[in-house]
Parts: structure tokens; sequence; C-alpha cells
């Protein structure tokens, strides 16, 4: 409990060098945490935890890089492994973007997330800790926040697959100054859309590597 001041305390915590601690808050539904502190070398120690107000507009939010990494194929179980990696950029210096899954009056106002047809067993990992998504057409929302500056997100899901070619389908939800499309050199690929780039190397693997930029909300790419 604070006092008037919104100061607060917390007294008779362990200072083993091995234990750490954070100070975290959720505030106007968004998350924010301090770095970890250590108390062994000085028990006193003061945290200022700065917040911002919220705003649902996405006017000052932009994808700085999409990456989408297609993995080798199993053949066995019949499944390619496909990993998502985005890098948000909210130039409002002043507020965090908070969205809502109230799909009351049709779309949830959130961040939206594309998956293309058939898409499986989706699992949420960077970004979305402690908060929730709910599945949409052509992919899901989540209500976690973009506070000022840069945001990271990852995920990952499976397409089952039982023939010999597969349109993926991608939808940007916000403008996107980059988007990476890899995929394993025994895979051929083409896209109307993203230009290829040659081979890369990732994860001590050969991918090729399709890009485009300055994408807009909508515009769906195969």
């Amino acid at each position: 409990t604070t006092d008037a001041h919104g100061t607060f305390a917390f007294t008779n915590l362990a200072i083993d060098k091995t234990i750490g601690y954070a100070v975290y808050i959720r505030y106007q539904g968004a998350q924010y945490y301090s770095d970890l502190i250590n108390l062994a070398n000085r028990a006193q120690q003061q945290v200022n935890l700065t917040v911002y107000e919220a705003t649902t507009s996405t006017a000052n939010i932009a994808v700085v890089q999409a990456t989408i990494l297609v993995h080798k194929p199993d053949p066995q179980k019949g499944i390619i492994n496909v990993s998502e990696f985005y890098i948000f950029k909210n130039l409002d210096t002043t507020h965090t973007y908070v969205g809502s899954l109230d799909a009351s009056n049709g779309k949830p106002k959130a961040l939206r997330f594309s998956l293309p047809h058939s898409a499986r067993n989706v699992s949420l990992s960077t970004g979305f800790e402690g908060y929730k998504a709910i599945a949409v057409d052509r992919g899901f929302a989540s209500d976690a926040a973009l506070l000022p500056g840069v945001s990271q997100f990852a995920f990952a899901f499976e397409i089952p697959y039982s023939t010999s070619d597969y349109d993926f389908g991608y939808v940007p939800s916000l403008p996107t100054v980059q988007l990476s499309f890899m995929v394993p050199t025994d895979i051929h690929a083409s896209s109307d859309v993203l230009k290829s780039q040659g081979v890369m190397t990732a994860d001590q693997h050969p991918y090729f590597l399709f890009q485009g930029s300055q994408l807009l909300p909508g515009n769906e790419i195969h």
C-alpha cells in the first residue's frame, strides 16, 4: 500500500546474493517491469518505475521488421514448423498502446497477427507473457501492450501438409517497413510481391530469403 504520494516500501526482504527482485505494475491494461535488483551489497535501494497513459490509437505504430522462418519439413509427421518474429515501434513518447479483445462491435481493436490457412498449435512466446490472445479471422489478436519505443514479439505454429505444394497467405495488419520470408533451400518458393535475395544462413542452416518493404495493412501476400 502506498502513502499519499504514491511511495511504497518492502521490508524484511532476503538479501542473499543469489536472489533478485523486480518491481511490477499493471496500469490501464499494460504491464511494466523494473530491472532486476540485488540487495546483497546495498540493502536499501530506490526503484523508479515509469508508466504511461494508455491509448487505443495505432496512428504512431508500425512494424519495423517482420520475419517468417519456415523450418525444414517433417515428412514422417507431415508437418512444417514455422516461427515468426516481430519488431514493433511506438513513436508516441507519452502513451502506451493498449488494445481490447472485446469483439462485441465486430473485430477486436487489438494487435492482430496473420496466420496461413490450416495453421495449428500456435505457441506464443516473447512479448505475450501475461497477456491474452483470441482467434480471429485469418489469425489471432492479443491485448499485448506496446510501450513507447521498441517492442518484440515471437510465436510459432505448425502447418500440416499432404501435397507437394502450399499457398502461404500473409496479411499485414499494420504498416510494415520490411517483411522477410525465409524458406529451406530444398523447397522451391516464389512470390509476386516479395523479391528473392538469394541464400542466407540462419542458425547454421541455409535459407532462401524473400523480402518486401513498405507494405500496407490489408494487402495480402502469397
